[in-house]
């Protein structure tokens, strides 16, 4: 199912990680991305794991995630009718990665608590 979202500048795209940091920037795409490998695959679900983030807000980054090709996007026929997202094969390729970066980001906590510094 094609995607009315279109971005509003053209991206600039000097080398991978100028691509990446595209595709992959907005604050909910990560924990979207994740959530749904882990099976929360409809709009409501994603909502009930992403408790702060807005509805609306969570509705355009998938439609981003869509159109940059990591998410497909499939509404299932039965009563009542409704949406489930799932992973392309692009947006599994980039879950090691993201991985990595959370592993990352839990070694800054606990040093940052052994320091006696605040997370965020």
């Amino acid at each position: 199912m094609a995607s009315n979202y279109e971005k509003k500048l053209p991206p600039v795209m000097e080398n991978g990680l100028s691509r990446f940091f595209e595709v992959i920037s907005g604050k909910w795409k990560a924990l979207l991305l994740f959530h749904i490998e882990t099976g929360a695959t409809r709009p409501g679900q994603l909502q009930k794991v992403i408790l702060d983030a807005d509805r609306r807000v969570l509705d355009q980054q998938l439609n981003e995630l869509i159109v940059d090709g990591l998410i497909s996007k499939k509404i299932v026929e039965q009563k009542p009718l409704h949406v489930e997202y799932d992973l392309t094969d692009i947006g599994r390729s980039i879950l090691p990665l993201l991985c990595k970066i959370n592993d990352w980001g839990e070694f800054y906590n606990i040093e940052n608590e052994r320091k006696g510094q605040p997370k965020g």
